[in-house]
């Protein structure tokens, strides 16, 4: 209850550090915007009182000039006041719009990789986005909600003196509106939240059809209808939710609206009559008239404007949600355990089981990675390679078992620490559409040019891309950009794998590092890359080209998640197990062309 209670403060205190200082002025300055009607009702009846007085004789014509006077400085403050407003809250809106975005994509990047295979985070971020986006209407309401509770409480302390009752007659009435519209408001929050899922996958059907990668299978497999008869389904079934709360919401609120209407035309009946019984002077009549017609302007106002805050803090609500997750494997631990410059990575009796998985995906695994040694872990696909590397790296916390380096569980180490020792090419690499040189950097960002061109040297891209563009190392990658230049399957590993040996940390791990390279650039990355990280520095790499496999010092066959059989090469051949059979099965189609080049020949 108490976490409940203080999510408002905590919404409004996560909106105001977007701007303090533009939240402050924009208060004083809607705050003496809201006071402008209440001068405005009271000049008025002076003018009144005065005109009257002029009238029978009592006062010269001449009486009713200082109101006037009045009246026109009080307008031309009241321009000056809304165009201040209006600078203000756009400002304003954009910092605390800015300001949250930051905020949830600085929370992204510091959650555990294990958390993003999960739907529920994607759920959250998709909200939280879209908080920060609502964040604009919630400033600019708080801002209007501001200026019309000063007017709606300054006309009732006017009011007062009339009827002591019709205060609270009219905060009854703005009441009973605010209850009903934030009830609708709060079922059509959830509606959103239940949408979300469907909303999502409305967006990824929607990007498939506009994203360049999904371009080619598109039109050559004839998706576009059936993507889009699947986008056109989600989107109607969520409209016609839609629409049915909104009619419903419109029906409740004109029924309310048509009771409480009767309020405002029965105070200004009883005000006429108490001004032909004499119980009121004219310029009072004029006075509580406009007072009740404003006031019940502003209060109606006043509580559309809460629900809308109230709606706007239930989506911020997601932002806070998010926030409050916790990161467990990228926590930060400074102080703890340090390991030496060359350490040893071990695994003892590893399990991970992903999210809602009903069996684990590596189980029982124990390996040693000594400094100096070269490690191949062979498998046919699922057998939980990519999983394994994901292990080493700490990027995932198994869930049985222990990572450790140098004897210290990586638990207890802090993460970036980790992985100044690590360094690692997926096979879902990512390439950005930065310049050549910045794609290479990402790799280490501390590193300088001399650095990012040694590495692409002793990948071979320097030679077999780099060379060959006009701009070099400044070349834009990707078309989403003017100037942009796409690379090839093989250019854009061999990218990653530059990317992973700038940094010059004593484990290298790769995850099927030459898939995509031809031939020459395979064998030059292995005889290369891998001899020069002989002696002190330890390799393990995933790869299904038996080739390559036979150049380690220790090969790791995995098997349902499980080391089915260790050893060298040789030693594995020789026992004519699961690994021979694998080799022979994917050495076999290279046997046969030999053999027909021979019968050729």
């Amino acid at each position: 209850m108490g976490e409940r209670r203080s999510r408002p403060l905590r919404v409004l205190r996560l909106i105001v550090a977007a701007a303090p200082g533009l939240c402050t002025a924009l208060t004083v300055v809607t705050v003496l915007r809201g006071l402008v009607p209440v001068v405005e009702i009271l000049v008025a009846a002076e003018l009144v009182e005065l005109l009257v007085a002029a009238a029978t004789g009592e006062r010269p014509g001449t009486s009713v000039l200082w109101p006037l006077v009045v009246l026109l400085v009080v307008e031309a403050v009241a321009a000056v006041l809304d165009q201040a407003a209006v600078g203000l809250r756009e400002l304003f809106e954009t910092r605390a719009a800015n300001h949250i975005a930051v905020l949830v994509a600085a929370q992204a990047a510091r959650l555990d990789l294990a958390a993003f295979e999960t739907p529920e985070l994607h759920d959250e971020m998709r909200r939280a986005r879209e908080a920060s986006a609502r964040s604009a209407l919630v400033v600019q309401q708080l801002s209007a909600g501001i200026s019309l509770a000063v007017t709606s409480t300054s006309l009732a302390w006017v009011l007062l003196g009339w009827h002591w009752w019709v205060m609270p007659l009219t905060v009854t009435v703005a009441a009973a509106s605010l209850a009903v519209q934030g009830r609708v408001q709060r079922t059509s929050y959830q509606l959103d939240q239940q949408q979300t899922p469907r909303q999502r996958r409305a967006e990824y059907l929607a990007s498939l059809l506009t994203d360049r990668a999904a371009a080619k299978e598109i039109r050559l497999f004839g998706l576009g209808d059936l993507l889009l008869g699947k986008l056109r389904g989600i989107v109607v079934d969520l409209q016609r939710e839609q629409r049915t709360l909104v009619v419903r919401r419109s029906a409740r609120a004109a029924v309310l609206e048509c009771g409480l209407a009767l309020a405002q035309p029965a105070l200004i009946g009883l005000a006429v009559v108490e001004a032909l019984r004499g119980d009121i002077t004219i310029a009072q009549w004029t006075l509580f008239t406009q007072a009740v017609r404003q006031l019940h302007d502003s209060s109606g106002n006043l509580a559309q404007v809460a629900v809308l805050v109230y709606r706007g803090g239930l989506h911020a609500g997601d932002v806070l949600s998010l926030l409050a997750r916790e990161p467990l494997v990228e926590a930060p631990r400074p102080g703890c355990a340090r390991v030496g410059e060359r350490p040893v990575l071990e695994l003892r009796g590893v399990g991970f089981t992903y999210p809602g998985a009903a069996s684990p995906a590596v189980s029982a695994v124990d390996l040693v990675i000594a400094p100096g040694r070269t490690t191949a872990v062979v498998g046919h696909n699922g057998a939980g390679k990519s999983t394994l590397v994901k292990l080493m790296t700490g990027l995932y916390r198994p869930t049985e078992g222990q990572v450790l380096l140098d004897g210290v569980d990586l638990a207890e180490l802090d993460p970036a620490a980790v992985r100044r020792r690590l360094s690692g090419v997926f096979q879902d690499f990512a390439v950005f559409d930065l310049t050549i040189r910045e794609n290479i950097a990402v790799g280490d960002v501390d590193a300088g040019d001399d650095a990012v061109v040694a590495a692409a040297l002793r990948s071979g891209l320097h030679e077999k891309v780099v060379a060959r563009l006009p701009s070099g190392y400044d070349t834009l990658l990707g078309r989403s950009f003017a100037g942009g230049h796409e690379l090839s399957g093989g250019q854009r590993q061999l990218l990653a794998v530059t990317r992973g040996l700038l940094r010059d940390s004593p484990i290298l791990l790769l995850d099927e590092p030459s898939s995509a390279l031809d031939a020459e650039s395979e064998r030059h990355f292995f005889q290369t890359v891998l001899a020069a990280r002989c002696g002190s520095r330890s390799t393990v790499f995933i790869s299904h080209r038996m080739t390559t496999v036979r150049q380690a010092d220790e090969v790791v066959l995995l098997d349902g998640g499980r080391i089915a059989e260790r050893g060298t090469h040789d030693d594995l051949m020789r026992c004519a197990g699961r690994y021979r059979a694998l080799f022979d099965l994917h050495s076999a189609p290279y046997r046969q062309v030999r053999a027909e080049g021979v019968g050729l020949s």
